[in-house]
């Protein structure tokens, strides 16, 4: 039984994450968004969305070719959930697109994780497991 339970959340894992950055797909972002928007106007949630687009990536891929450009996007996927809090949503949104939802994130520190993410330094740190949004979060210590 434990076994099929297993299997089960592995499979579930497949179909809601990026298979290159592990971060959330873009259907489940959608879907995501769909629910905190809800949540957001019953109960007056502040609610922030933002979206990171790599300028001139296509350059990458051209100069150092596709494996470099997948590890580009990888590490920067990292990056952006070690900047963002357990609560809050990363997605690869599309291509060279991530997408970030935090969950009643402040007024005054959605510009501290904005500048943290292009800074490439986490904003803050957890000392329990990241697990961004609602499922397991695979550990992002593994060197690429």
């Amino acid at each position: 039984m434990r076994s099929h339970l297993n299997r089960l959340a592995a499979l579930r894992e497949m179909a809601i994450r990026d298979g290159l950055t592990q971060c959330y797909n873009h259907k489940f972002f959608r879907m995501r968004m769909s629910q905190e928007v809800a949540r957001a106007h019953r109960y007056g949630a502040p609610l922030t969305a933002a979206m990171i687009d790599v300028d001139r990536f296509k350059s990458v891929n051209d100069t150092y070719g596709h494996r470099a450009g997948d590890m580009v996007l990888s590490h920067l996927g990292g990056l952006v959930v070690a900047s963002v809090r357990a609560t809050d949503v990363v997605a690869r949104y599309g291509g060279e697109e991530f997408a970030i939802l935090m969950v009643q994130r402040a007024p005054k520190r959605r510009g501290s994780c904005a500048a943290a993410c292009a800074s490439g330094s986490p904003a803050t740190r957890s000392s329990s497991p990241r697990t961004t949004g609602d499922a397991p979060r695979r550990s992002r210590s593994r060197s690429r």
